[in-house]
């Protein structure tokens, strides 16, 4: 093999994906099988929020879609008050406060963390439908289309009982954006912060 071909090479596939598994490990380029990477390394928790927020909303805090989902980071009323009392604001309120509008997102990705806790578990670090999986996609998706979505996504026969009828959750939201993009989109931010 060419060793001058193989360092440009490897210096673009190190670009690509910023860090590698590992390594030591030789890449050849008649196989071109390398290890997923264990940790892009694309920020911590603020560049990730701030991330979110531009693919929400253009990171736009007075926002209001025609759904009805609210400020930066495209919040539904109800989600805001299944959140708490620190959240139980009028829209104006939460509209023209990009603080409360960050707290939000954080305890909303810290309960998302809880409700998919066991999916972490068991794909982060995996390859799943040609994506590799991250806990910080996870809660992008989980974002997205709420736990029970993101279930759906990794499991076709995932339901949810809905007064007494059972129904599967939808992988994507009502402009058509699927939980897969956002899984994929997200992956690799190092969310250590949210302890």
């Amino acid at each position: 093999m060419n060793r001058q071909l193989l360092i440009p090479v490897i210096m673009l596939l190190t670009l690509l994906t910023t860090s590698w598994k590992d390594t030591n490990r030789v890449i050849y380029l008649d196989s071109i099988v390398a290890e997923p990477p264990t940790m892009l390394n694309r920020g911590n928790l603020f560049v990730f929020m701030s991330a979110m927020a531009m693919r929400e909303s253009n990171n736009t805090p007075n926002v209001v879609n025609r759904y009805g989902y609210m400020g930066k980071y495209q919040f539904s009323p109800k989600t805001l008050w299944a959140l708490g009392r620190s959240f139980k604001v009028s829209k104006d309120e939460f509209l023209g406060n990009v603080a409360l509008q960050d707290s939000a997102m954080v305890e909303y990705l810290r309960d998302n963390r809880n409700a998919i806790a066991d999916l972490v578990i068991q794909y982060d670090g995996k390859w799943y439908n040609g994506i590799f999986i991250t806990e910080s996609g996870l809660l992008a998706g989980s974002h997205l289309v709420g736990p029970h979505g993101l279930r759906a996504y990794f499991d076709s026969s995932y339901t949810v009982n809905r007064n007494g009828r059972y129904v599967y959750p939808r992988t994507s939201d009502g402009n058509g954006t699927t939980v897969e993009e956002y899984i994929n989109q997200f992956s690799g931010y190092s969310l250590t912060a949210l302890q």
